[in-house]
């Protein structure tokens, strides 16, 4: 993923893209009939000649569930700024992007407790979810079917969606009037936002 990507509403790139670039092969595809949970499943390889390098990843408002071919699974929190990771030649990983507003309704706790956060499955989801999910991954075989399982009649804040809507289509837009054409107050407004989703409006409307 580079600065230079076009992100849709949900953080993902579009329907089903892929990426080359110095040996560095990404792929993702949308997923759908998540119940707006999730917006696409991605795969990141790092061909096995090229040198660890050093990649800036640029906060794109989303969370990622990862897994990588060490066996290793994180979840990354949404990010306030960009970042330097390193992928050693030869990594591949899998990942599930959380669509924004899902964020606190997925975790079951404030979304921004988990803000520039890298945390282990384990720390995170039950046993169960942590194990089928990574498994699930790593063979690249999530869908809407297992996802719904996953995490059953579970759906994002609708009100939540339609307020980081409004910031992502308005960013230039004081809060308080966006605020005011949602109904709430504004102090209301930020506090869900932010909650909810793990960003502050005003992040969301910058990125």
């Amino acid at each position: 993923m580079t600065g230079t990507d076009t992100l849709a509403l949900d953080g993902s790139r579009t329907v089903a893209s892929s990426l080359e670039q110095n040996g560095h092969t990404y792929v993702e595809t949308r997923i759908t009939g998540s119940a707006g949970l999730f917006s696409c499943t991605w795969k990141s390889t790092s061909e096995a000649h090229t040198p660890t390098e050093a990649k800036r990843i640029l906060p794109d408002l989303c969370a990622d569930f990862i897994v990588d071919s060490t066996g290793k699974s994180w979840l990354v929190g949404p990010a306030t700024g960009a970042d330097l990771v390193s992928v050693a030649a030869g990594t591949t990983m899998w990942g599930i992007r959380i669509n924004p507003p899902a964020l606190r309704s997925l975790l079951g706790t404030v979304a921004d407790a988990v803000q520039d956060s890298k945390i282990a499955f384990d720390d995170i989801l039950t046993s169960r979810q942590a194990r089928v999910l990574a498994d699930a991954l790593s063979h690249e075989a999530v869908d809407a079917h297992l996802l719904g399982q996953l995490w059953r009649g579970l759906e994002p804040d609708h009100g939540i969606e339609r307020g980081y809507s409004a910031l992502i289509s308005s960013p230039s837009t004081p809060i308080r009037e966006i605020a005011a054409d949602l109904g709430v107050s504004e102090r209301h407004f930020r506090r869900s936002i932010t909650s909810a989703v793990g960003l502050s409006p005003k992040l969301i409307q910058k990125a």
